[in-house]
Formats: structure tokens, C-alpha cells, sequence
């Protein structure tokens, strides 16, 4: 008879209180998952005046110190601070010399609700598998500021980073007044991007809006190449609008008079509000066309996406489309920059650049999809997004990386909306179970028991500090107060029970699957070590089917122990709710972007 294989979801969400009750109940009644919510408080650390622009540790330290000062205290729910704070953004400009500069560069703009920063990432990547160079700004980061400006798609040195921090915060510092003081936190990075971007003059920057698009900081731009619009769902509401149709319209903030702006299929109160604004403006709205809708172009290379999830196909059909939008472009209005870089690395560049965009808008016409733009979507990765790490520690022997490989298995996306949650749980439904599946297969073993357990964790970063190598401990230190996890877990529990309820009604009595159900369950979490005591928690048991912890180092500690003290378990944990929560899994698994 072979051994029982048992298997334990820990199912982990996260974000602070931008993890609506909504959100959690879209995950809690998908596939029938059990989340849970590790959340944030918030802390600030002071700054003081600059000295030098080295790189050493102590010098990036005081850039984080500094850029964590630049932390507003005002809540995003008073419109007026946020409009003052657009309206401002020209002088910034001015300030810097950066006015006139900005307005030359090539830029693709994204905006949305969902998908934006994976669409930017696909655009990115085909623009760089046709050969030209690329800037990417997007938000936020997950381990390292850093990461948020990228060229050719590297995040930038702390070098280079810091000379243009030193830049912009001098230049700002020196020229602040009542009137027009420094910029906020996201503002000044957007700065900080657009003088990184300047210096380095890449053919072509993608651009990813914060929130909204028509007062976010990044709409700055008179005549960016091309507009694009993901899926619109409900978020930032306190600022965008309680209706689609509003949001919609802060959404399309970011059209232009005579700009393609390219969207993919919308509730109908959201389309119509983009078609609206349209037409307001003068922009050309236009609706992707479908994936599906092409064929490669290289007979037997398949079209396929780098990124997980069934929901990345529309991301990627309106990459596409931007992608197609801006080589149409350069074609039509090529600047004297990209003349230039032409003559000097036509060469160099197999079919790239401006010549081979010529032969791929002949492809695309025909319905085939070019083979830099296969290349690109298939070499696409969005870290923190549908993200699968297997834990190197427990790999099991003669097996490949792949998430049925290890008894440890992280899936990790930063879904914190209603509608991503339901999408996050159909993702780590599918791929848990065909993971799961293959590890059965693989040792020969017949699966038996899942177990869902709830941790609600709250990170150890947040978007108002960004910790130091002097402060890690402090951060590690700070989480004293866990009265909004515990909020969370009991929000979780009332889902839990309205979800049996609702199976209970459907049934005048319980069956035999459910009474094995329940069994199987039990016999699961009877394989797991004690959690540990959490001071103003108290003690917490396993069986309760949720639990609070104070860390993540913790939740990791666990983890580890669970795996380590019994072979026969497959433990695949879902982290989700937060990108800054994802972002310190991936620190404490030590898989950093790079």
C-alpha cells in the first residue's frame, strides 16, 4: 500500500488596509481556497541633509532615509492636495531643466487597474527582442527601489541611481518654497525616472501610471507615441471614483488629441466613459485584437507567454497592439536620434530598429505575429506576479525546478482587488493542483489530505519606509500592534462560515464526502508543528484553520520546520494581497529581482 503524500495550503494574503473585505471574500469563495491576510503597519524615517553621491553602504542608506522622508502625511481621499500636487509637476520640470527634454522622449503610456505593469513588462520585452533600447518605469517596487527604473531591461546601478537622486533632490531642495515645496515620495521618483531616461536617451520608454492617469504624476506628457488602457475594476476609489464610470474616466486622464489609444474589452459603463473621453479629446480609440487572432510568423515557434495565468493572453494582446502602435510610429515619424542610432547599429541589430519594423507591420497586416514579438512574450517575466518558487532546500532528488519538484512551493501574486483575487485563486487553483498531481506521480504515492490554514502576517517593508541595512531589525522589531491582522482573520472566519453555511443549506444532510472531507482535513493538520506563542495573541492552534503571525521571517521559520520535520509533506503556500508582502518573501527565500 503506498504511503499517504499529505498536502498543506498555507494560503497567505497581505497589503495594509488597501485589502478590502471584498477582496479577501472573492478569494475565500474561489475554487474554494481558504486565504489568508498578512498585513502592514505603517512607520517613517527621518532624513537629513545630503553629503555625497558614493555608493557605499552607508551613502545608499541615506538615499533610502532621504527618499522615505518624502513621505506625505495626507490621506489620498482629499482630491485637492493630489490636483495641487499634478499641478505642480511643471515647475518640478522647470526646476530641473527638464521641461523641454522630457517632451522628446518616445513613450508608450499604460494605465489601468489590472495587468498594467505585466502589459508594460511584455512591451518592454518585445521592443527589446526587435532590437531597439528601452526604458521601463513602474511601481512599486518589491525589494528594491531600484527596481522601478529599469533600462534595457536591468534596473539601473545604485550609481547611477544615486547620481540622478543627488540631482533632483539638490536641484529641488535648493528651489522649494512655501508655495511649491519638494515633491512627494512617487512624484519625486517619477523625477528621478524621467532624468535617468534623459541621460540615457533609449529609443523607446514604457511608462506605467501610479493611480488613475489624469492627475497621476506621470501624465506629463504632450504627445507620448501611444496610450494603452488594461482591464478597469474597482481600486483607489477614495480618489478615482466609487463608479466604473468614473474611474474610467480618470483612467483616460492619460488620451491624447490624435494619439492611438489602444483598451481591451471593458464592462459596458467603462467603455462607454473611454469612449466618451475619446471622443472629448480627439484620441483614436482602438480595441486589441485578440491573441488568438495570429499565427506565428516562424513556422513551428509557437506563441506562447512568458507570464502565468489565463489572464495574461489579454495583457498580451494589447502589448501587442503597443507594440505594433509605436514601430508604426517610428516608422512614420522617425526623430533624428533614432536616425542616428540606426546608421551606427543597423549592423549589430538582426532585423531590429526602424528597417526590420518595416518587414514585421507586413507580418502583422497578414495576421502573423513576428518572431521578435514571440521571442519577447515568451522571455517575459513580471516577478511577484503568478510567480512560482520552489524551495531550494527541500528539492527533491533527481527532480527538475519546476513547482512539483520541492516539498516547500511558493506561489506568490500581489492581487489585492476583488476582481485579481478571483483571478489569483483560479491561477494557484490550477497550478497547485497539477503540481501536486506530479509529485504524487513522481514518488509513486496516492495524494490524500489537504490542508487550508489562514496566516495573517503582517510585511516588513511598506510604501512609507524603506528599510536600511542599519534599520532591518528595528523593522523586524516594530510589529507590536496585530489588531488589524486579527481584524482580518476574524473578517476571514465570518467568510469561512457563511461558506459552510451556504453548503449546508444545499444539503438536507451531510454526505459521506463531506464527512471525509472534514476527516482528511483533520488528519492533515495533525501533521504540523505547534504555531507559535504571538504576545497579545496568545496560543494558537493548528486545527482552528487560521492564525496570526507576528513577521514574516516567522511564517517562514514555520514553514521550513513543517516541511523539515515530516518528509511526506507537499506544503504550497500562497502568498498573496500585497506586493510589499510578496516582496519580503521573495527577500526572505533570497529570490530577489535582479
Amino acid at each position: 500500500m503506498n504511503s499517504l503524500n499529505k498536502a498543506v495550503r498555507l494560503l497567505g494574503t497581505g497589503g495594509g488596509r488597501h485589502l478590502r473585505q471584498g477582496a479577501m471574500a472573492s478569494l475565500s469563495n474561489s475554487n474554494g481556497l481558504y486565504p489568508a491576510s498578512w498585513c502592514a503597519n505603517s512607520s517613517q524615517a527621518a532624513s537629513d541633509s545630503p553629503a555625497a553621491a558614493a555608493t557605499n553602504s552607508e551613502s545608499w542608506d541615506r538615499v533610502l532615509d532621504i527618499l522615505s522622508s518624502l513621505i506625505k502625511h495626507k490621506t489620498r481621499a482629499d482630491g485637492k492636495n493630489w490636483r495641487d500636487a499634478h499641478e505642480n509637476m511643471p515647475v518640478y520640470l522647470r526646476r530641473l531643466g527638464m521641461e523641454d527634454s522630457v517632451q522628446k522622449l518616445n513613450v508608450i503610456h499604460v494605465a489601468g487597474t489590472k495587468g498594467k505593469g505585466s502589459t508594460c513588462a511584455m512591451v518592454e520585452s518585445m521592443l527589446r527582442s526587435a532590437g531597439y533600447s528601452t526604458g521601463l518605469f513602474t511601481s512599486p517596487h518589491l525589494c528594491d527601489v531600484r527596481e522601478r527604473v529599469r533600462i534595457n531591461g536591468q534596473m539601473v546601478s545604485k550609481a547611477v541611481f544615486a547620481d540622478a537622486f543627488w540631482q533632483c533632490y539638490n536641484t529641488l531642495q535648493a528651489a522649494a518654497t512655501d508655495e511649491v515645496g519638494m515633491p512627494g515620495y512617487f512624484r519625486f521618483l517619477t523625477l528621478l525616472g524621467l532624468r535617468i531616461f534623459i541621460d540615457a536617451q533609449p529609443d523607446v520608454v514604457i511608462l506605467e501610471v501610479g493611480i488613475g492617469g489624469r492627475i497621476d504624476a506621470t501624465n506629463i506628457l504632450r504627445a507620448p507615441a501611444a496610450t494603452g488602457i488594461t482591464s478597469l475594476g474597482f481600486d483607489h476609489m477614495e480618489l478615482l471614483g466609487h463608479t466604473l464610470d468614473l474611474i474610467a474616466a480618470e483612467k483616460a486622464g492619460i488620451m491624447r488629441q490624435d494619439v492611438p489609444c489602444f483598451t481591451v474589452q471593458q464592462p459596458p459603463d467603462a467603455m462607454g466613459s473611454l469612449q466618451a473621453c475619446a471622443s472629448n479629446v480627439g484620441a483614436q480609440l482602438h480595441l486589441a485584437p485578440s491573441l488568438s487572432k495570429f499565427q506565428p510568423a516562424a513556422a513551428g515557434q509557437p506563441i506562447s507567454v512568458g507570464l502565468a495565468g489565463q489572464h495574461q493572453l489579454l495583457n498580451a494582446s494589447l502589448a501587442v497592439a503597443l507594440v505594433r502602435s509605436w514601430e508604426q510610429h517610428a516608422v512614420d515619424k522617425p526623430s533624428l536620434q533614432q536616425q542616428q542610432q540606426q546608421q551606427q547599429q543597423q549592423q549589430q541589430r538582426l532585423g531590429g530598429g526602424v528597417g526590420g519594423a518595416a518587414r514585421r507591420l507586413q507580418q502583422l497586416q497578414r495576421g502573423l505575429l513576428p518572431e521578435e514579438y514571440c521571442e519577447g512574450l515568451r522571455r517575459a517575466a513580471w516577478p511577484g506576479r503568478s510567480q512560482v518558487v520552489p524551495h531550494p532546500k527541500f528539492q527533491q532528488q533527481g527532480s527538475s525546478s519546476s513547482s512539483s519538484s520541492s516539498r516547500l512551493t511558493f506561489f506568490l501574486d500581489g492581487a489585492h482587488t476583488p476582481e485579481s483575487m478571483v483571478t489569483c485563486g483560479t491561477w494557484f487553483a490550477q497550478v497547485a493542483a497539477a503540481a501536486a498531481t506530479a509529485a504524487d506521480q513522481q514518488q509513486q504515492q496516492q495524494h490524500h489530505a489537504a490542508v487550508h490554514l489562514a496566516l495573517f502576517v503582517p510585511p516588513d517593508s511598506q510604501y512609507a519606509f524603506l528599510p536600511t541595512s542599519s534599520t532591518q531589525q528595528l523593522v523586524a522589531e516594530a510589529h507590536q500592534d496585530l489588531s488589524w491582522q486579527q481584524q482580518l482573520r476574524g473578517v476571514w472566519q465570518q467568510c469561512q462560515h457563511a461558506a459552510a453555511g451556504a453548503g449546508a443549506a444545499s444539503s438536507a444532510a451531510p454526505t459521506a464526502a463531506a464527512a471525509s472531507s472534514e476527516q482528511q482535513l483533520a488528519a492533515g493538520r495533525a501533521l504540523l508543528p505547534p504555531l507559535p506563542e504571538v504576545p497579545g495573541v496568545g496560543q494558537q492552534a493548528v486545527s482552528a484553520g487560521s492564525a496570526v503571525l507576528p513577521s514574516v521571517g516567522q511564517a517562514l521559520t514555520w514553514l521550513q520546520a513543517a516541511a523539515a520535520g515530516r518528509p511526506e509533506l507537499q506544503l504550497q503556500v500562497l502568498v498573496t494581497g500585497s506586493l510589499y508582502l510578496v516582496g519580503d518573501c521573495l527577500v526572505g527565500l533570497q529570490q530577489q529581482p535582479q
